[in-house]
């Protein structure tokens, strides 16, 4: 008589292509793709390079790239307060480059950043107080949707129950870190005011303003990220 079959061993199986890979909450949203990749860290560092999305997208994004570099040495002349602002700029620059922001988001967050720390440094709020509204707005917005594809990249957002849950939690998250977010950029300019630099301009009018232009510009990203399509 034959023996029965032998049962598969749990361990003689398949392997997914990242050992103990689970599913995180950005699987299948267009912008919030979590990045799996079973290639040895060498060999995917090459790709920060590469930007997503069309070749002339990518090309304006590596010049900005160079720019934000020559940046952190054109702004030596304002000491250790130009030193800061061109820092952050090319952290944020750095960041959206390791996740694979896509290419349009990237391109729009590298001109933002650029044209806030100049117009601090040239003192171009001071000139027209409204360019100051439209970068809070407008940076905020896209560094709150910089640190949800962070997040989501790095497995760190909870897997969702369905879509409509997706969706909630995608928008609470977002809105969240932009508040959050306004609020650090408020702490930088008071600390920058207190121990570097008196002449950055700070008022509790104007912070008031800022925090309010940045909770506007958070929730715009909160709102597109929620309405994205979660299955392109």
């Amino acid at each position: 008589m034959a023996s029965p079959p032998h049962r598969e061993r749990a361990d003689a199986r398949p392997r997914p292509a990242v050992a103990g890979a689970r599913p995180t909450a950005g699987a299948g949203h267009p912008v919030l793709e979590p990045a799996r990749d079973a290639r040895p860290l060498r060999e995917r560092a090459r790709e920060v390079l590469e930007v997503p999305g069309p070749a002339s997208v990518a090309t304006v994004v590596r010049g900005l790239g160079v720019l934000t570099a020559l940046s952190v040495v054109a702004a030596l002349p304002w000491g250790v307060v130009g030193l800061s602002l061109m820092a952050l700029v090319l952290l944020g620059v750095t960041l959206a480059r390791v996740v694979r922001l896509y290419g349009g988001l990237q391109l729009l967050l590298d001109v933002t950043l650029l044209v806030a720390a100049w117009a601090a440094l040239l003192q171009l709020y001071q000139r027209w107080w409204w360019l100051d509204v439209v970068v809070h707005v407008v940076a905020t917005g896209l560094l709150t949707v910089l640190a949800v594809v962070l997040l989501a990249r790095t497995g760190l957002l909870p897997t969702p129950a369905s879509r409509r849950t997706e969706r909630l939690r995608l928008g609470a998250v977002a809105l969240a870190a932009g508040l959050a977010l306004a609020v650090v950029w408020e702490l930088g300019e008071w600390a920058g005011h207190t121990y570097l630099d008196p002449e950055i301009y700070v008022s509790a009018v104007d912070t008031v303003g800022d925090l309010a232009a940045g909770v506007l510009g958070a929730a715009v990203a909160a709102w597109w990220l929620a309405t994205r399509r979660v299955v392109p």
